[in-house]
């Protein structure tokens, strides 16, 4: 729009749809090209020149390894990278920012970045002027006071306004955008525990096989005095399906490298494998009962039975899942809860969402715009923590008074 406005540029530039060329300085032509974030048709270009903004919001690092790799044939290329704090840990955007804080920590030696970050730091009084100014050089050049002010006053009685002036003005990075628990607040509750101690307590489990070509999670939890231990399995199928946990998560292949996530073989979960693994686990620990939902478990849950498991279903509604996600919660925020630091684990609290209904019941669910986004280990915990209310200590079961397992 610029060129067209200008009869000079206009005379010497050619448009395209997504495209311009214009003459250099030596008779030759420079072609600029925009890219969008997903990649697809950008094969075969070799910039001299990449600029890759806003970074948090790309939802894979296909099109930013695609471009650098497609700088290699050029002897100086130049890439600059640019972004403001996002709400997605575990995306492409927050990995490159943690690799740039390395650098310029001297961490990592990298002398091909020039590494230049704005940003408040997490312990910094977010309603402090010296906070404003420390996060924006430009303060009060291109953005005033009387902004800052204004969100800042949001901020106060609002925690997804918090959130929000967090990253947008402050540059710093927060796990959700109405997440369930803070990232913060989850990492804190955990400690070092020598886990072979668990063998000689009973334990309660929680297991959700969500569908057969996704995520299968499965959770042990124990209550030692007055806190929580727990323990968890994935699995999904070696050919996964397209909205699978797996789908843009650049640390999947980690996890399962490091044995955080166990693949079966074919494009289903094996449930023979899974039952196999339950009954190991069953050899090392004393398992009393397993929830589970009955939601997609109707072909494991016999043969389960059959094993000689003992089997309760755990309805998802909000009256099942208010009680124990609501102590659940409490424990993790008394930092009575103790998950070991398992990132898969993390990853799905970050994805978590509360949902409620008039009466003030809750529940967790996940955002339907980004189905691989997985919060199946939680619902896991969830359940298995729901046993211990009813009734892991010897007390009245509410399955028996019917109160806690209801739609």
């Amino acid at each position: 729009q610029v060129i067209q406005k200008s009869p000079r540029l206009k005379s010497k530039c050619n448009i395209y749809r997504n495209s311009i060329t214009a003459p250099d300085h030596i008779g030759g032509l420079k072609t600029y090209q925009i890219l969008s974030k997903e990649a697809g048709g950008e094969d075969g270009i070799n910039p001299q020149l990449a600029i890759i903004d806003e970074l948090h919001v790309h939802k894979n690092n296909e099109v930013l390894e695609m471009v650098e790799k497609s700088q290699g044939a050029r002897k100086q290329p130049l890439s600059f990278i640019i972004t403001t704090a996002g709400s997605d840990l575990y995306g492409i955007g927050y990995q490159r920012h943690e690799q740039a804080i390395d650098v310029a920590k001297g961490i990592v030696e990298d002398e091909s970045q020039l590494v230049c970050v704005y940003g408040a730091d997490k312990d910094d009084d977010p309603f402090e002027e010296s906070t404003w100014i420390k996060a924006n050089p430009n303060y009060n050049v291109s953005i005033g006071k009387r902004a800052y002010e204004k969100e800042s006053n949001k901020a106060l009685v609002s925690s997804a306004s918090l959130n929000s002036f967090k990253r947008y003005y402050l540059n710093i990075w927060t796990q959700s955008k109405d997440g369930w628990i803070n990232d913060e607040i989850w990492n804190a509750s955990q400690w070092e525990f020598d886990e072979e101690i668990l063998k000689d307590y009973p334990c309660y489990g929680g297991l959700d096989l969500s569908s057969r070509s996704d995520i299968t999670a499965f959770s042990l939890v124990w209550q030692i005095e007055d806190k929580f231990y727990s323990k968890n399995w994935f699995w999904l199928p070696e050919d996964k399906g397209s909205q699978s946990a797996d789908k843009n998560n650049i640390n999947y292949q980690e996890w399962v490298r490091d044995g955080l996530i166990e693949e079966t073989s074919g494009n289903v979960i094996d449930y023979d494998f899974i039952i196999h693994k339950m009954g190991e686990l069953r050899k090392e620990y004393d398992i009393r009962t397993i929830a589970y939902d009955n939601w997609n478990s109707h072909h494991i849950a016999p043969k389960l039975i059959d094993e000689g498991f003992d089997l309760v279903e755990f309805r998802q509604g909000f009256k099942s899942m208010t009680a124990p996600t609501k102590e659940m919660q409490a424990a993790i925020e008394s930092k009575k809860f103790n998950h070991f630091g398992n990132p898969v684990l993390r990853w799905m609290a970050g994805n978590a969402a509360v949902r409620s209904d008039p009466a003030g019941n809750i529940k967790l669910e996940k955002d339907m715009k980004t189905p691989n986004k997985k919060i199946d280990g939680l619902i896991t915990n969830i359940m298995a923590y729901g046993l211990w209310l009813d009734g892991g200590d010897g007390g009245v079961s509410y399955l028996e008074e019917g109160n806690l397992y209801i739609m």
